[in-house]
């Protein structure tokens, strides 16, 4: 988490709480990479799936 700007901790914190992003390797974020098409639907999806509870 340490690679996350400040402002960004907590919105991180919750994705990964609610389920909706797991991060990469060994579960860490990579603020700086480029997100991946199977990455980004699989975020959208769990995101709908959160919204449809």
């Amino acid at each position: 988490m340490e690679e996350i700007p400040a402002w960004a901790k907590a919105a991180v914190a919750y994705v990964m709480q609610a389920g909706i992003m797991q991060g990469r390797y060994d579960n860490q974020f990579a603020p700086g990479d480029h997100v991946t098409r199977a990455e980004a639907v699989t975020a959208l999806l769990n995101m709908l799936a959160q919204l449809s509870k």
